[in-house]
């Protein structure tokens, strides 16, 4: 790309970071909220971050390997982007998050706080992973989902629409939370099993095999739900339940 056309330029200024030089960036012309001579985040090579778009590398975050930075989209705090990870659309990666592996996050998606999102794992739409979440493999998390806290959502688990995954609740295998669905405390949701609607799973509670949870049904406490189980309406279980439909 001719120099004119350039948004930014890598300075002299480096650092050396777990076996990888980064330059400091500083922006050649105004666009979007960032002025020209502002002094951005830190990338390995201009591959990192496109010269196309108001995308950004700001204040202490760094983007080395193979990762990508492109459209509008922005990485701030002290946030890192290593390996193949792509940031892209008007996704938001701040504080102390990290993106790697194959990940990626898009669209107007954001990680925060001490996230990471690793594997070849997917968050879009207008999704969150914040504090010290995890979500990785084949996960993928979309519309307006929240995971927070500690939660782990894995395997090729699949969190949408407003469904929100919290404390130390973990998602995994096949296993699906949409609508208005929450896992939270300790629960476990795997398998193939739903839950969606309004209900919620907590406490140290177990979901798991091909079971189904709607409506507002509530499964807490100690309790196990299994097999082809379809819980709905206003059920609330505490016990193991398990049934062949």
């Amino acid at each position: 790309m001719a120099e004119e056309t350039k948004k930014y330029e890598l300075t002299s200024k480096s650092r050396y970071w777990y076996g990888h030089t980064l330059y400091q960036i500083r922006a050649l012309k105004a666009f979007a909220d960032i002025s020209a001579g502002k002094l951005g985040g830190w990338i390995e090579a201009e591959d990192n971050l496109s010269q196309n778009g108001n995308c950004w590398v700001d204040e202490e975050a760094k983007v080395f390997d193979m990762a990508r930075i492109c459209d509008d989209a922005r990485v701030s705090g002290f946030a890192q982007i290593y390996d193949h990870a792509k940031i892209s659309g008007k996704a938001c990666v701040c504080d102390s998050a990290e993106v790697f592996g194959y990940a990626e996050v898009r669209d107007n998606a954001s990680a925060a706080g001490q996230a990471k999102i690793f594997g070849e794992a997917v968050v879009i739409g207008a999704a969150h992973v914040c504090d010290d979440a995890r979500v990785y493999d084949d996960a993928l998390v979309c519309d307006e989902a929240q995971i927070e806290d500690n939660a782990r959502i894995f395997g090729n688990a699949m969190i949408r629409g407003g469904a929100r995954i919290r404390d130390e609740a973990m998602v995994y295998d096949y296993a699906e939370v949409f609508e208005e669905g929450s896992v939270f405390n300790r629960a476990r949701v795997y398998g193939r099993a739903s839950i969606y609607g309004r209900a919620m799973v907590y406490g140290d509670a177990f979901v798991f095999d091909d079971a189904m949870i709607f409506d507002e049904a509530k499964i807490h406490d100690k309790a196990r739900v299994f097999y082809d189980t379809r819980l709905f309406y206003k059920e609330d279980v505490t016990k193991a339940i398990g049934m062949h439909c």
